[in-house]
């Protein structure tokens, strides 16, 4: 569902729980909005870590998906830059896998 600034999508909690804490690298959602033709991206874990929610209370949560996110290119090449910081870094001290 769009809201103008913002796209909703429902996600399980487990879906998000397993995101937040088994994986180690960035995820990213891609929300895509037919009446737009337009894809949004969000970061999950941050977009967690801002929310201060307890995700096991809960079957399904309603992500708000900002409308400013548009996946482009350049969205594209950021979700590169993050996901190799976090490659390096978890590579100089030995935790990745």
């Amino acid at each position: 569902a769009s809201h103008g600034r913002w796209v909703a999508c429902r996600v399980e909690a487990a879906h998000l729980h397993y995101w937040y804490w088994e994986v180690e690298h960035p995820v990213f959602l891609v929300v895509y909005d037919a009446q737009r033709n337009t894809a949004f991206w969000i970061n999950v874990q941050d977009y967690l870590n801002q929310q201060n929610r307890i995700l096991e209370r809960e079957a399904t949560v309603t992500l708000r998906v900002p409308s400013r996110n548009k996946l482009t290119l350049h969205a594209i090449d950021l979700f590169r830059k993050l996901s190799l910081e976090r490659h390096n870094k978890l590579r100089s001290t030995g935790t990745d896998e």
